[in-house]
């Protein structure tokens, strides 16, 4: 995927709904631009339900637990920083968005 000066979206197969079923999704991103990844929206179908330590979030290696993680939440990124995002989830479905920061 390649973020230039329009808005890109991820999300989880399915999103908004969720199957219950160990979804794997992997993205390699790339810009010549800064850019932030932002957290749109984390839908659980229940609040109750604790997500397992098999649910995450990661980016470039670095895992975050998609327990912790919440809507508005932001990564920023250099340019032609290489950027691998991976999300695992199966009780919970997720939109992120891409979006060049724009020089002034």
């Amino acid at each position: 995927m390649v973020i230039n000066k329009s808005m890109q979206f991820i999300s989880t197969p399915f999103y908004p709904e969720h199957t219950n079923v160990t979804c794997r999704c992997l993205w390699t991103v790339s810009s010549a631009h800064n850019y932030t990844l932002s957290i749109i929206n984390i839908n659980r179908p229940n609040i109750s339900i604790n997500t397992s330590s098999n649910e995450y979030l990661m980016i470039n290696a670095r895992k975050h637990s998609l327990q912790n993680i919440r809507n508005g939440m932001q990564f920023s990124f250099a340019a032609n920083e290489p950027l691998t995002v991976e999300i695992r989830s199966k009780k919970t479905s997720m939109l992120v968005s891409l979006q060049a920061i724009q020089s002034k």
